[in-house]
């Protein structure tokens, strides 16, 4: 979702001035987009968690996220913290977890509580995920946006043909059904 909105922006002339600042934990895994936009005097890409990464995570007006800052983040008041998550719970998480319930959950937590705006997806994912398992109920003070996830846009915006040619540069053979197993992350078992 960070991406789509990034792609979103940096098309529209009214942000032709704006500086978009990626943090990049792993170039090899991100060497399509260091490559995409490599050439952009607008784009600039920092390693995660230097002091760079620190400089404009304290100074950027604006902060897009699909997870989390680290504890060391302390949000000012003038910053726009947007945090798009990235996906649809359906597992038991935050402190429903009893291994977990606050070593792993209070960034987390902390990080959804900072944020000017979450985009809920659903409100499934709003119920379920912000307001029980985060427990955020009554004390998030910013904005629960229930609409899509910003990434969801770009399922839309392939065509058929479009969606064939990038299988077949994958080696994907496309004269039968495709079925597609693709299970979430679960991190480290508990009990």
């Amino acid at each position: 979702s960070p991406r789509a909105i990034f792609k979103n922006l940096i098309a529209r002339d009214e942000f032709k001035n704006y500086k978009f600042v990626w943090t990049v934990y792993n170039a090899k895994m991100a060497k399509n987009n260091l490559k995409e936009f490599a050439n952009n005097p607008n784009v600039l890409f920092i390693k995660r968690h230097s002091k760079k990464y620190a400089k404009y995570l304290s100074t950027a007006k604006y902060l897009v996220a699909n997870s989390s800052v680290p504890m060391y983040f302390g949000k000012r008041d003038e910053q726009i913290y947007i945090n798009t998550w990235h996906g649809v719970p359906l597992k038991v998480m935050g402190y429903e977890r009893i291994g977990q319930r606050v070593n792993s959950t209070e960034n987390i937590a902390r990080n959804f509580i900072n944020a000017t705006h979450v985009i809920g997806a659903n409100l499934f994912t709003a119920e379920r995920m912000f307001k029980k398992a985060y427990m955020l109920d009554g004390i998030y003070k910013g904005k629960l946006v229930d609409e899509p996830l910003p990434r969801t846009d770009t399922t839309k915006t392939f065509t058929r043909e479009q969606s064939l040619e990038k299988l077949a540069k994958f080696g994907i053979k496309t004269d039968k059904k495709i079925v597609v197993y693709a299970p979430t992350w679960k991190g480290k078992l508990y009990n």
